[in-house]
């Protein structure tokens, strides 16, 4: 039986990890220093963004040896501890 998952249960979930997660709220309060510009051409446009914090993951280690020995972030078992969610659908 698939689960209804509503945006106050996922804001709940949200502002509950905020609290107790410090990693989560350091990374969400440097949010608030992107900076988003957009570039109007003929018929189209671009938005390009600067974030300041995305430096740790732009410059991880990509080379085949550090991503094998990499483990799954999105997997239950890796995930740290204090990282909570709400189980959807049948599988996640």
């Amino acid at each position: 039986m698939k689960r209804i998952v509503t945006s106050s249960q996922v804001a709940e979930l949200l502002q509950e990890q905020l609290n107790v997660w410090e990693l989560a709220r350091n990374n969400y309060e440097a949010l608030k220093q992107v900076k988003v510009k957009e570039l109007v051409f003929d018929d189209f446009k671009i938005k390009v963004q600067f974030n300041p914090a995305r430096i740790v993951s732009s410059s991880a280690k990509v080379d085949t040896k550090s991503i094998q020995e990499r483990k799954c972030f999105l997997c239950e078992q890796n995930r740290p501890a204090i990282q909570t969610g709400i189980p959807f659908g049948d599988d996640y």
